[in-house]
């Protein structure tokens, strides 16, 4: 059911602090992690996930799911549909024909009941039967708590009164050289993945096709410690956006090493434990990018096409006037490797002369030409619309998402005045696989009603150990 709209309800917020002045901050509405702050090597605080300053951005369209509870299923169901046994259920399709992230109005945007107990913050929520499709009366609780060493544990558990499919998960988005230190902070990052397999997935759907793909020899290794600055580059699709399958011990749902992520600049790093069988590496690539890269491969053909829009045919002379008006930056390449544009303009020239006496034809031939001379019929030419051209140029849905974020959307406003834009965080989600309900070889998500949902993760903060001065002095 959606929720009711116009009835006002307080939100509540809780701070930990602990011994080491690490401070987080925890809401009640979508039970959402609105603040992390820690220090650095020179003991200098900052907040390390993205976030809000206020309700509005929380609930705006333009919230990217920052720190809430997803559920009850937090990655995809193809289709919108499951079945249990030889019984079918059809989910709300909140991503075209699909469901995600819980739907509609899943647990990221439900008031959750809270209180105080001990050094923990309880917060309990029950999703009603048939709520965004799913079978069955769900309860939910959810622990919060922080430690004196700077692990900040989320337990869940979950019972229900009807077979059901259950995925809770928290979305928290990181970046340890600050929250609005964007691409630039987040590069200077190295990770490290605790997985020795990935879910496949469809390039162009997004949807798992069901197989489980060894990292190795892929840029999806992550065993070893990877500079994201290098790592994003390589990743197909701008960045990471896949599941890596834990590797466990011999108790598959025990609490686990996950994760590390590093920021050698501030000495901060994250490492992240949990009972989860996947782990969602997600790099922000689909948060507004005011320079989409395949934009970059299609200006030849926008140059082009403003050529003979501007000259009509004469397609043969196009690459002579984009030398004369365009400064193309060498790539970086062997040094016998040329630019697709560098060429041998008099033999060009020649050509181009030679067609036209052919003709009969007396267009000049000058390399700086840029009109054409003499009368020359011309059709009435619409303006230049790049966004239409870009659309047009689009040749899959990741490029078709480029231009819709280019034009579609600005920067998010985010805390203290920062703006988010892709590349800003990266998100390190526990979860279970997505499309689970579809693969029987996936671990299991259904829930039964004799049955406890219970997942942890930790969160643990610390400041990589620095070198003492007298080590350096031994070294040099």
């Amino acid at each position: 059911d959606q929720p009711e709209e116009g009835v006002k309800q307080i939100v509540k917020r809780y701070t930990f602090i602990n011994s080491k002045r690490t401070a987080v901050q925890v809401i009640n509405y979508g039970a959402t992690v609105i603040s992390i702050s820690v220090a650095d090597k020179n003991d200098n605080f900052a907040d390390v996930i993205l976030g809000f300053d206020n309700m509005e951005g929380y609930q705006s369209e333009a919230n990217p799911y920052f720190g809430c509870t997803l559920g009850r299923f937090s990655s995809i169901v193809s289709d919108g549909t499951f079945k249990l046994g030889s019984q079918e259920f059809y989910l709300s399709q909140n991503s075209g024909q699909h469901h995600v992230l819980g739907g509609c109005y899943g647990f990221d945007k439900v008031m959750w009941d809270s209180c105080v107990y001990k050094d923990k913050v309880i917060m309990t929520y029950v999703s009603q039967d048939e709520e965004e499709g799913y079978p069955g009366h769900l309860m939910v609780q959810t622990e919060f708590s922080l430690s004196r060493n700077n692990a900040f544990v989320i337990h869940t558990t979950a019972t229900t009164s009807r077979p059901t499919i259950i995925g809770l998960a928290n979305n928290l988005i990181f970046n340890l050289a600050g929250h609005g230190s964007g691409p630039v902070g987040l590069k200077q990052h190295s990770l490290i993945v605790n997985a020795d397999k990935f879910v496949m997935t469809d390039f162009d759907s997004g949807v798992p096709t069901g197989e489980l793909q060894n990292v190795g020899a892929t840029f999806y290794d992550l065993r070893v410690p990877r500079p994201l600055a290098k790592a994003i580059v390589k990743a197909p699709g701008g960045g990471y956006d896949q599941t890596f399958c834990l590797t466990k011990g011999l108790q598959r749902y025990s609490v686990c090493f996950a994760t590390r992520l590093v920021h050698p600049e501030s000495g901060r790093f994250l490492e992240i434990q949990t009972d989860q069988p996947g782990l969602h590496v997600y790099t922000c690539n689909r948060l507004p990018n005011p320079d989409p890269t395949f934009i970059e491969e299609i200006i030849p053909k926008e140059i082009e096409f403003k050529c003979r829009m501007e000259f009509g045919d004469g397609g043969d002379l196009w690459p002579m006037r984009v030398l004369s008006k365009q400064i193309w930056e060498r790539p970086v390449s062997e040094p016998e490797e040329e630019h697709v544009f560098p060429f041998d303009l008099d033999e060009t020239i020649s050509k181009t002369t030679q067609a036209q006496e052919y003709e009969g034809g007396d267009l000049e031939t000058d390399a700086s030409l840029y009109e054409l001379e003499g009368d020359t019929e011309r059709q009435y030419v619409p303006p230049f619309d790049p966004e239409t051209f870009y659309r047009d140029e689009a040749e899959s849905i990741h490029e078709e998402q480029e231009v819709e974020e280019m034009f579609g959307q600005k920067l998010i406003e985010g805390k203290s005045g920062c703006t988010y834009r892709n590349h800003g965080g990266i998100l390190l989600m526990p979860q279970e696989y997505p499309d689970a309900p579809r693969f029987p070889q996936f671990p299991s998500v259904l829930l039964q009603p004799s049955k406890t949902y219970s997942r942890t993760t930790i969160y643990r903060f610390g400041i990589v150990p620095q070198p003492k001065p007298e080590d350096i002095t031994k070294i040099i």
